[in-house]
């Protein structure tokens, strides 16, 4: 009950705190993780923990919350706990919890909206109230818009691309801190092995610099939807050089 509480408490933080309340939703993970790692139960701790939490979210802001809840950081705790039970290397937790949450958060957007399209339009729709917001701030601080109208557009198109790269870095970020104070501060020998052995010699496979050249030549492909594939997979495979 505790872990849930918290747990719960980082996640309502990040939904109802504009600033500082991301940083707190980042480490909705580390309580569950604190909890069933290093204990024989700890696939009981795990889901128990994340399924109480989930209820404490949707009680507390409701159920899209809850929801966004456990297709995100829930499914993420969960998955963390049974690859670090199974000893495997960070940069392989890494990829596969970020992939999944990219998945499941994205299978649950199409079903709350109900197609790609809809999906798209109402991204563009908060992306330019959050612009229009910015530009309401400036005017209160006595400063010119900086951007026109075209330049407005120009960003919001290429954000709107970039879209999935954003979520799928911004999810491998979490995670990888999550791992990180967790094997720094709250490890104490449960893991039975050393989750950044050998940090500083870490190198990306050779294999991947092929695919850091495929999506770059296909870039240049004249079809929109190849083309956009290849941008966020190719900012994708950049951020891990």
């Amino acid at each position: 009950l505790r872990t849930a509480l918290i747990t719960a408490v980082l996640f309502v933080t990040g939904c109802l705190v504009p600033f500082g309340g991301a940083l707190a939703m980042i480490f909705a993970p580390l309580p569950v993780m604190d909890y069933a790692i290093g204990h024989e139960d700890w696939r009981l701790r795990s889901i128990a923990s994340v399924a109480l939490a989930a209820g404490g979210v949707t009680l507390a802001v409701g159920w899209p919350a809850g929801v966004a809840y456990l297709v995100s950081f829930g499914l993420a705790s969960v998955i963390i706990c049974h690859m670090l039970e199974d000893r495997r290397p960070f940069e392989l937790i890494v990829l596969v919890v970020s992939a999944t949450m990219l998945i499941a958060g994205t299978f649950a957007a199409f079903a709350a909206v109900g197609s790609p399209v809809a999906l798209a339009d109402a991204l563009r729709h908060a992306l330019s109230a959050g612009m229009t917001r910015g530009e309401h701030f400036y005017r209160l601080l006595g400063m010119d818009n900086p951007l026109t109208a075209e330049a407005k557009a120009s960003v919001l198109n290429l954000t709107i691309r970039l879209s999935p790269a954003l979520v799928g870095l911004s999810a491998a970020c979490a995670v990888l801190l999550n791992l990180g104070v967790f094997w720094r501060r709250l490890d104490r020998g449960r893991l039975g092995y050393r989750l950044f052995a050998d940090l500083a010699r870490w190198s990306a496979p050779e294999w991947l610099i092929w695919l850091l050249l495929a999506t770059g030549f296909a870039l240049f492909v004249p079809v929109a939807a190849i083309s956009t594939i290849a941008l966020d997979g190719f900012v994708c495979v950049a951020t891990i050089y």
